[in-house]
């Protein structure tokens, strides 16, 4: 759990979940960005999303937890968090990294370390939109 500014968030998932094998990822970051954003903290949120820019292997974990997500709950990615030609409410650099992890896990890991900080901005803003909305509605 990580504090700020006199209070905490509960991380929004367990570091379990958040954690991958392919490389290391600063799970605490991560959880304390999801529970800020289920909680609805928007100062808590702004100051951890501005920490995972820097971390492109966190940045790639979130989006890849979002895949996860939503292909379980859709039984598979829709076009339109894929393919940039299709309308639907996924940024492109999120569609860039959904597709780059579709068969190769560690794909979305070098892919996203190529990107811009603005980049990896879109895609996580995404990732975390899709993400924080599923846990929100379960």
């Amino acid at each position: 759990m990580r504090f700020m500014s006199g209070h905490a968030h509960v991380p929004g998932l367990a570091p379990s979940v958040l954690d991958t094998p392919v490389c290391p990822v600063n799970s605490a970051l991560l959880g304390a960005l999801i529970g800020a954003t289920v909680d609805r903290c928007y100062p808590c949120q702004t100051v951890f999303m501005h920490e995972l820019l820097d971390d492109s292997a966190s940045t790639a974990r979130l989006v890849e937890l979002a895949c996860i997500t939503i292909d379980r709950v859709f039984g598979g990615l829709p076009a339109s968090a894929l393919y940039d030609h299709e309308p639907g409410p996924a940024s492109l650099e999120f569609r860039r990294l959904a597709r780059a992890g579709l068969y190769d896990g560690a794909a979305v890991y070098r892919e996203c370390a190529l990107m811009t900080r603005i980049e990896r901005r879109e895609a996580a803003y995404t990732a975390l939109d899709s993400l924080v909305s599923t846990i929100n509605a379960a």
